[in-house]
This record gives structure tokens, C-alpha cells and sequence, in this order.
């Protein structure tokens, strides 16, 4: 475990991101002796990092875009409580916007949604779900899930977002 973080360390600083990405994500998941200690979790962010540099060179890569979408999924499986779950998550949603990948949008904003309810953000995320849905032209499906989003952000005292919502 330690020599592959040496080596993902490597790979990273010779701008090798990609490759980087995987030897932290073997680090990371690979070893069931440190699965979910210190060194998982950091080897983990690092893939995210990784994986999203990678995507920066090459923003229209599909295989990366996926990489990174399964790097945000594994670790915030596996260390759902971290504060930097909910960033990967956001994160992702972002990169799979700016992809047009509204499938996976809806998908990781609905999951944040789900699995922060009380999170200040949630409202936010519920109302990128509607977003996504209606550039997939859903626009039904979108309707609703706007509302779901105004009813949250009113509920959580977002009065500007929830006047913002209806506004749309």
C-alpha cells in the first residue's frame, strides 16, 4: 500500500494524472488491511484530484469523465460522513454539467439530496436535479422536482432561492 502511494505520488508529479488516479484508487480500495482508515481516505481525495486533473487537460474525454464520476462514487460509498464526500459529490455534478451529461447530473445531485437532507445545500442540489432533468427534456419530471426544491428551500428558511425557483 505504501509503495503504491509512492508511486501514484510519482505518476502525479510527472503529470501522469490519469495513471495517478488509479494507483490512489488501488491504494485506496485495494488493501482490506487499511480499507477505511487515514490512508484510504487520503488516497481516495488524491484519486478524485487526480482523476479531475486528468479531465482538465481533457474535458471532452468521456473514459475520464467516468473515471472521475466512479472515483466520487466509491469514496463517498466508503466515507459517506466526510465534509469532502459532499464536495466530490458537488464536484462531480458540476463536471457532469459542464459535460452535458444530464443523466449523471440528476443522478449525483438526487444523491446528495438523499443522503444530506439537512445539508444547507440540499435545496440547491434538489433544484440542479430539476435543472438536469429538463435539458434531458424532461420537463414533467422537471416541473415536479423544481417543486420538491422550492417546498425544501422555503422549509429550510431560503426564501431567496425558493422565490428564485418560482421565478424560472
Amino acid at each position: 500500500q505504501a509503495v503504491n502511494t509512492y508511486l501514484a505520488e510519482a505518476l502525479f508529479n510527472t503529470g501522469e494524472f490519469a495513471r495517478a488516479g488509479v494507483e490512489y484508487s488501488r491504494t485506496a480500495y485495494g488493501y482490506s488491511r487499511d480499507s477505511t482508515g487515514t490512508a484510504a481516505e487520503q488516497a481516495g481525495r488524491n484519486a478524485i484530484v487526480a482523476f479531475d486533473s486528468a479531465l482538465t487537460r481533457s474535458p471532452r474525454d468521456v473514459a475520464l469523465q467516468d473515471s472521475l464520476f466512479v472515483a466520487v462514487d466509491r469514496f463517498v460509498a466508503r466515507f459517506p460522513n466526510s465534509e469532502t464526500a459532499r464536495t466530490a459529490l458537488r464536484q462531480k455534478g458540476r463536471r457532469a454539467s459542464e459535460a452535458q451529461r444530464w443523466d449523471v447530473m440528476a443522478e449525483t445531485f438526487g444523491t446528495y439530496a438523499q443522503r444530506y437532507p439537512s445539508d444547507p445545500y440540499t435545496p440547491n442540489a434538489q433544484k440542479l436535479v430539476g435543472d438536469a432533468l429538463y435539458r434531458a427534456g424532461k420537463y414533467a419530471e422537471a416541473q415536479t422536482q423544481w417543486d420538491i426544491a422550492q417546498a425544501a428551500a422555503r422549509q429550510s428558511g431560503r426564501a431567496p432561492l425558493a422565490d428564485s425557483i418560482s421565478t424560472v
